[in-house]
């Protein structure tokens, strides 16, 4: 039997994001996008990084 899907709106950076997944991995995605929000506001806000893809790059490397 397949898991039913959610489709939640996350906002990184002021985007919205529409992004789906299984019912009970919600509170999980909706943490992770929160904490790569927070991660990418940090990088953002130290001033030296343009781009929000660079930013993205960044906070990906930290986080791993």
């Amino acid at each position: 039997m397949s898991a039913t899907k959610k489709t939640l709106k996350i906002i990184i950076m002021k985007q919205q994001y529409s992004v789906s997944c299984e019912e009970e991995k919600v509170e999980n995605l909706i943490s992770a996008g929160h904490y790569l929000d927070r991660k990418m506001q940090d990088i953002s806000e130290g001033g030296k990084v343009l781009g929000t893809d660079r930013c993205a790059i960044l906070a990906g490397l930290r986080i791993s």
